[in-house]
């Protein structure tokens, strides 16, 4: 499997292939400072377009991700949410624990994830 990049500062185009060589994904990343905000991509099947899908991502004042909304360009459904709260933060102001959540009415969420920053 490989992955093939083309970008500039606004957007970057990305293909990848399987191990038979063909290709299997293929999108554009829009940028927005200096983040992604959209991608829109293809799902590929024996060179065939299978499913055609747009990425939402959201950040938040510091710019951590906060949503992640995917949907199938053809139908129109809401095909992935991610959703995710920064409720911890270290004397450097980065985050230690996230709560993430993939649905927006539950508020069980899915995950809590917890990280640690060692400086020097």
């Amino acid at each position: 499997n490989s992955t093939k990049y083309i970008h500039d500062s606004k957007q970057y185009e990305f293909t990848s292939y399987n191990k038979e060589g063909e290709k299997s994904i293929h999108g554009i990343s829009y940028m927005k400072n200096n983040r992604d905000s959209k991608r829109e991509y293809k799902t590929f099947e024996q060179n065939e377009i299978k499913e055609e899908f747009t990425l939402i991502l959201i950040y938040n004042e510091n710019g951590h991700l906060i949503t992640q909304k995917e949907t199938n360009k053809k139908t129109g459904e809401e095909v992935y949410l991610l959703r995710r709260e920064y409720t911890d933060f270290d004397e450097q102001n980065n985050w230690t624990k996230c709560i993430q959540f993939t649905s927006e009415k539950n508020n069980i969420p899915d995950k809590i994830i917890l990280r640690e920053y060692e400086y020097y």
